[in-house]
């Protein structure tokens, strides 16, 4: 059978006939997509420890999901439903990895990455889900790594390093401190040598 010639609500309708052709057929056809989105979320997720070949992976498990809960009848593109299986796949990953109990500074938050990313985090990965409790990082973390580097930082670092755990992406720092976005990412320089100096002599 020639699979190019056939549109997806056919390759879905022959899925549902437990067709294992047309089901790779449109894993191939949207894997590009999972590419895409994986790379938008690379940096941030490498802050918690996760490589770019898993994120594909969670988001492989997203489109799979996709292909076996479209409903046709919800008016909505199956284009744009794999879309957001994929996206809400990978933030789901990146949610569960940030949970992490008992997690050291240099583990939870890689300072290499924190001080060059310029992602609002919060805003990327902000939760979707019904549970309240479920949270980008674990409060209790956050909050001991910022009282073990408040004695260790200027005020001003200080206050940027607070501003960056709280999800400001630099250019938003910026603008809340009065500074230009370079003199925040140099104070982020700062900020990470400072406290992997106090992570190597602990």
């Amino acid at each position: 059978m020639n699979y190019d010639e056939i549109n997806d609500n056919e390759l879905l309708f022959l899925v549902s006939e437990s067709n294992e052709e047309a089901r790779s057929e449109l894993v191939k056809k949207y894997t590009g997509i999972v590419h895409k989105i994986s790379y938008k979320y690379i940096s941030l997720a490498e802050t918690f420890g996760i490589e770019e070949k898993d994120l594909v992976q969670e988001g492989l498990i997203g489109l799979s999901k996709a292909i076996d809960t479209y409903d046709s009848t919800k008016n909505v593109l199956f284009y744009t439903y794999v879309a957001l299986c994929i996206e809400s796949s990978i933030k789901s990953a990146l949610r569960t990895a940030s949970k992490k109990k008992h997690q050291s500074l240099n583990s939870s938050i890689s300072l290499d990455k924190l001080y060059e990313s310029d992602i609002n985090i919060n805003e990327i990965l902000k939760d979707e889900t019904s549970d309240p409790s479920v949270q980008l990082l674990d409060k209790e973390s956050i909050k001991e790594i910022l009282d073990d580097s408040k004695k260790n930082l200027t005020s001003f670092e200080y206050e940027v390093f607070k501003l960056k755990t709280e999800g400001y992406s630099n250019e938003e720092i910026a603008k809340k401190t009065n500074k230009d976005k370079k003199s925040i990412e140099n104070t982020m320089f700062r900020i990470k040598n400072k406290l992997k100096e106090k992570i190597k002599n602990k």
